[in-house]
């Protein structure tokens, strides 16, 4: 059972192997203006099998406002293009032929912000609908047929979780109206039933191996959530001047990946000083370490077996 490759869109070609469980690598690029719609650019999109064999190409023309975009590859294969901040999903077959959408239900002038999440042969997408004040949650298979929906308390989604066997949902959610303010993160199972909530939302998140916990996290406090009771075991809320990146669940211990506050340099945001700590069952702090490295555009906690491992800006790191 496999998460699955995520890849986000930047300027320039980029290719992203992510896939330390798929294996499938996509590059994605915007080839400059297009001829076909006015105001629009051409996106390339190449996906490609494990062993470097190229699958197939997708060459479209997006409107300036929709270009900023996401996508995900099911572990057959099937592509899901995610217009995150326009309320649409497109799926793709295997021979790159558009196969179906998905769009927010209701228009408006702020938008709609969609969270996804991919594991195996399902997506749960969580999506805003600003009209009707809610934000619904869709699970839908490789080729974009809908298995359930269900419209979910808050307006505004923070992140969305699929447990590896697909019985289990996390998503984030919080409403602001006038001065009023609250969040929460719902569980919810297969058949779309709501299996209760918290009142803490998260950006982040992953189930344990087992299923028996959940870890959320945004980038300035983490929770573990018992299962399936549903019940808050710990927080750990991080001073103001600390970033929490990652964070992975390895046996019954924690392991948080921090920075101080990132700075802007030559357009990108970079991470200094980053700190590996480790948190028991009970959230003691039991090891921290620092890690001697310049700061990174980006940092990923891998877990391989009983061990874990960095990816910092792609090249892997032994802690």
């Amino acid at each position: 059972m496999k998460k699955n490759i995520l890849i986000f869109l930047l300027i320039a070609p980029t290719l992203f192997a992510g896939g330390f469980n798929t294996g499938w690598k996509v590059i994605l690029s915007k080839a400059g203006r297009s001829n076909e719609i006015k105001g629009s650019e051409l996106i390339q999109i190449d996906v490609f099998k494990e062993d470097g064999e190229k699958a197939y190409t997708i060459a479209k023309s997006v409107p300036y406002n929709m270009s900023s975009l996401t996508a995900s590859v099911f572990e057959t294969g099937e592509l899901m293009v995610v217009y995150s901040k326009n309320g649409m999903v497109e799926f793709y077959n295997t021979s790159g032929n558009l196969v179906n959408k998905i769009s927010a239900k209701s228009d408006s002038e702020d938008g709609s912000i969609i969270k996804f999440e991919t594991v195996n042969d399902k997506s749960a997408l969580l999506i805003s609908e600003p009209k009707s004040g809610s934000t619904r949650l869709v699970i839908v298979s490789s080729d974009g047929e809908i298995i359930f929906e269900k419209s979910l308390e808050g307006n505004h989604p923070t992140g969305v979780e699929l447990s590896l066997s697909g019985q289990n949902i996390a998503a984030g959610t919080y409403s602001w109206i006038d001065t009023a303010y609250s969040e929460q993160t719902i569980f919810v199972n297969s058949k779309g039933k709501i299996k209760g909530k918290i009142n803490r939302s998260f950006s982040k998140g992953l189930f344990s191996k087992d299923e028996d916990e959940f870890l959320g996290f945004t980038n300035s406090d983490l929770f573990i959530i018992e299962l399936p009771e549903i019940k808050i075991k710990w927080v750990n809320d991080f001073p103001s001047d600390i970033n929490l990146i990652d964070a992975a669940i390895l046996d019954k211990d924690k392991i948080v990946l921090t920075s101080d506050l990132p700075f802007l340099k030559n357009s990108k945001w970079l991470y200094p000083n980053l700190v590996l700590s480790i948190f028991d069952d009970y959230g003691k702090l039991i090891d921290k370490k620092k890690i001697e490295n310049d700061a990174v555009e980006s940092a990923k906690l891998i877990i391989e077996g009983n061990q874990y491992v960095l990816n910092l800006d792609g090249k892997i790191f032994n802690p």
